[in-house]
């Protein structure tokens, strides 16, 4: 499974440990002297006295989100460079600059960047991708997960940049509840321990300040009849209730017996007049739910769960959801005859091998699958990849492309027989209706 976190690409923020001095907006960036300076090098400087507008931009070696950004960063850069300092700040000093330098010439990059693990842990970066921006005057305006042409235009006027802040738990504890008559039931201890119910669901809004973002791939039997899910979007709230109980909208990784890809439609169709209630804006974070649900003991299957879910999500919104078999498109992963006995592994330990990062693969005794996952990485869409090559065994291939860039992909399949067709086939679809 440690190779696969290189190769799906799907968690795209890599968590660090939080520090104590986690940066918050409105307060004065703290004193830390940038002096590691490279690529566009620029004598060292005190980040709380720039007097210019600075957009920290913090990056590690394993967030694939910060290397396919940094092309429309590096013009941002240039579009605003009288405007605001843009930076990158790389947490490893040592192996960090060499991955980033053959990344960097290859596409050309235009932006300053700075190692300097010291800022990391001063910061305590919870996760990256992490944006801080400091006005002229050394304030942290924003905390966000990108920079934009739009939010850099409203942070040189002074404006809100639009874009969410990030909070972590330390900062957003509530205190605890007193004892409350009119308070629900064993809500926190309110008239009993709240450990002594048989079955309960709750359904409610979900807000910045509560918790982070988290719910399971799917409903399986490994959730021994328990769910929680936080900072979920309804849409996706129904695909768990309506989905396949095996991974379903992404290729099967290594250790996946059971997978369902190709035969279901990653998401839910949405036919309803309005679809506000169903998803969720990325800038605002609104229209996010939590939802809990715990069964009671001798009932505890992967279909209970569902099955109470969907009774839970009937009783509060009015929309008719339904699995239907739709003709639906797709990407088919074809190869060539001869290709096909080419890429059959020649054995030994498998291995997935990253060649400076995000410049090329090397496989060893890998299933074919793992091309999908690279692909699905490379172009964003629902539009879900399909193995059709009829390869049984395990493949040996040296991929040497630009994994973020799906034409860089597919030019280096074409050269050992492999192509991508779009084709349509039956496939069950979630539909969710007024």
């Amino acid at each position: 499974m440690k190779h696969l976190l290189v190769l799906y690409f799907v968690a795209l923020s890599l968590s660090v440990d939080a520090a104590p001095g986690y940066p918050k907006v409105g307060d004065r960036v703290p004193s830390h002297v940038l002096s590691d300076i490279r690529f566009q090098p620029r004598p060292p400087f005190d980040i709380s006295k720039n007097n210019k507008p600075l957009v920290l931009d913090f990056f590690t070696q394993g967030c694939s989100a910060c290397f396919a950004s940094m092309p429309k960063v590096s013009e941002l850069t240039k579009e605003f460079e009288s405007k605001v300092d843009i930076i990158l700040i790389g947490d490893d000093p040592e192996k960090l600059p060499g991955i980033y330098k053959k990344y960097h010439d290859r596409l050309k990059l235009n932006i300053t960047v700075a190692f300097d693990s010291a800022l990391f842990n001063k910061f305590g970066i919870p996760s990256v991708p992490f944006v801080v921006w400091v006005d002229a005057g050394g304030t942290i305006k924003s905390i966000t997960q990108s920079i934009s042409a739009d939010a850099l235009q409203k942070f040189v006027a002074n404006q809100s940049t639009g874009l969410f802040e990030t909070v972590t738990d330390d900062q957003t504890q509530s205190p605890a509840i007193k004892r409350n008559v009119n308070k629900p039931l064993l809500l926190k201890n309110n008239g009993g321990y709240d450990s002594v119910f048989l079955y309960r669901s709750v359904l409610a809004k979900w807000i910045p300040q509560s918790t982070a973002y988290s719910w399971p791939e799917v409903i399986s039997y490994k959730l021994k009849g328990k769910l929680e899910a936080t900072g979920v979007p309804l849409a996706d709230l129904y695909t768990l209730a309506y989905g396949d109980t095996v991974i379903f909208y992404r290729p099967p990784s290594m250790s996946e017996r059971k997978n369902a890809y190709g035969d279901w439609w990653p998401k839910a169709v949405l036919e309803t007049k309005d679809n506000s209630l169903l998803v969720s804006d990325d800038k605002k974070r609104n229209n996010l739910y939590t939802y809990t649900l715990i069964l009671p003991p001798g009932n505890r299957s992967s279909r209970a769960l569902q099955n109470a879910m969907r009774a839970d999500l009937d009783a509060a919104f009015p929309y008719k959801v339904s699995v239907e078999l739709r003709k639906m498109p797709y990407w088919s992963l074809q190869v060539s005859p001869e290709a096909r006995k080419l890429l059959a592994t020649q054995g030994g330990n498998s291995s997935a091998t990253s060649k400076d990062r995000y410049l090329g693969i090397s496989l060893k005794n890998y299933p074919v699958t793992t091309l999908l996952s690279l692909l699905g990485s490379a172009r964003k869409g629902e539009m879900p990849f399909v193995d059709e090559t009829g390869i049984r065994t395990n493949i040996d291939l040296e991929i040497d492309a630009l994994l973020t860039s799906y034409d860089d992909m597919c030019e280096e399949l074409s050269r050992h027989g492999l192509s991508i067709v779009q084709a349509e086939k039956l496939m069950n679809v979630i539909v969710i209706k007024e």
